[in-house]
């Protein structure tokens, strides 16, 4: 199963594109990640890590004895340059969200420590109160 984190492709967006590329030059379907690895030069644990970052793009195939990883079809049938403006643009959300919660969590600790943080809650649920 795949794991489902906040930032998935925000550190490997290189990686995928490598093991995409592999997959894309390979004649076979299917392939392992030691397979994986001999064709990018890429670490093994390197191209798992990747490829359970993007079950959009990378799925293990369920009937091999071994653990064996395909391209989606909808995926499969796309050029480079369209899987790369995927990977790149949801780069650039990961980035953005990320960068935005660094921001929201130094207004809130600026907010604490000049001292606005308590009393600015209690005016806030005051004038809440108020406009009942």
């Amino acid at each position: 199963m795949a794991r489902l984190t906040l930032f998935r492709y925000r550190r490997y967006h290189k990686n995928i594109l490598l093991v995409f590329d592999a997959f894309k030059s390979s004649e076979q379907r299917t392939l392992h990640p030691i397979e994986l690895s001999r064709l990018t030069g890429l670490h093994m644990l390197d191209i798992v890590r990747a490829m359970n970052n993007a079950p959009e793009i990378f799925f293990k195939v369920p009937a091999s004895a071994t653990t064996k990883y395909a391209l989606r079809l909808t995926i499969a049938n796309q050029e480079r340059e369209i899987v790369e403006k995927l990977i790149q643009r949801r780069t650039y959300y990961e980035t953005f969200f990320f960068w935005a919660l660094i921001v929201i969590l130094i207004l809130a600790v600026v907010t604490l420590i000049l001292g606005g943080g308590y009393p600015f809650i209690e005016r806030m649920l005051e004038q809440i109160g108020n406009s009942k």
